[in-house]
């Protein structure tokens, strides 16, 4: 039987990691060309359960631009394929692509 304090530490590694991968943080990190947070918050876990396809896709277009730019070009386009598979609506905009 789990006691109160490990109840509330397991809450707390619970809630931690879902904060850890917020859309609204990832875009931030990806506007403002974060590509190693990107890899060290997004690459551990490159199912991005139980978040819906679009945000996945999302999350695979940021981690394919975060690889691309730090010149692990093989890992880019496996992120990219996953990517479009999830949203094949997705575009990268030209301004943090160039």
């Amino acid at each position: 039987m789990m006691n109160s304090a490990g109840f509330a530490l397991l809450l707390f590694f619970i809630t931690a990691g879902s904060f850890a991968l917020s859309p609204e943080k990832m875009q931030e990190y990806f506007e403002w060309g974060e590509y190693d947070r990107i890899i060290g918050e997004l690459s551990h876990d490159s199912t991005f359960l139980p978040l819906d396809a679009k945000t996945s896709a999302r999350y695979h277009m940021y981690l394919g631009v975060a690889y691309f730019s730090t010149g692990k070009i093989g890992e880019a386009r496996i992120q990219f394929i996953d990517c479009f598979d999830l949203d094949s609506t997705v575009l990268l905009d030209r301004k943090y692509v160039t």
